[in-house]
């Protein structure tokens, strides 16, 4: 049973990571064409985090089902957790950048006040500033693979 336990949890982890790696696509896609220094900003931090992603991918991969202590699989648990966290805040991201072309596309008179309105847009919903929403899932992300010791 821990073995399927365990099995189970990787899958988890590796399904998280895949969305949150398409996500990352998605709004890589939609910053593409902004030249304004903060969406050159925005971009790396999708990379960075983008980086942090392989890394959890390339561990599920490497480890499969040898994760099977009970401590592991809390800990693993919290790498499920973080990855769930991150994956929230990249698809509301993700859906605003697919709200705001659908209906403030017509409103905006150049690309970078398309980027603009996304950039207030996500720091008003959001209790922190992107950047630093990155830095959080980023450390949390990374403070996990830690504790599993890869």
């Amino acid at each position: 049973m821990e073995v399927v336990a365990a099995a189970s949890s990787i899958a988890g982890i590796l399904s998280l990571t895949i969305q949150c790696l398409q996500l990352i696509s998605g709004l890589e896609t939609f910053c593409q064409g902004f030249g304004k220094k903060a969406a050159k900003a925005f971009l790396l931090d999708l990379k960075t985090s983008a980086s942090v992603l392989n890394d959890v991918q390339e561990l599920c991969e490497r480890i499969g089902n040898a994760e099977n202590s009970p401590i592991g699989r809390a800990r693993m648990k919290l790498l499920h957790a973080h990855l769930a966290d991150c994956a929230n805040d990249l698809e509301s991201w993700l859906n605003l950048t697919h709200r705001l072309q659908m209906s403030e596309i017509n409103r905006c008179h150049t690309v970078k006040e398309l980027f603009g309105r996304f950039m207030r847009a996500i720091n008003t919903s959001a209790q922190m500033e992107v950047k630093d929403r990155f830095r959080y899932h980023q450390e949390n992300i990374k403070m996990s693979l830690a504790m599993i010791g890869r």
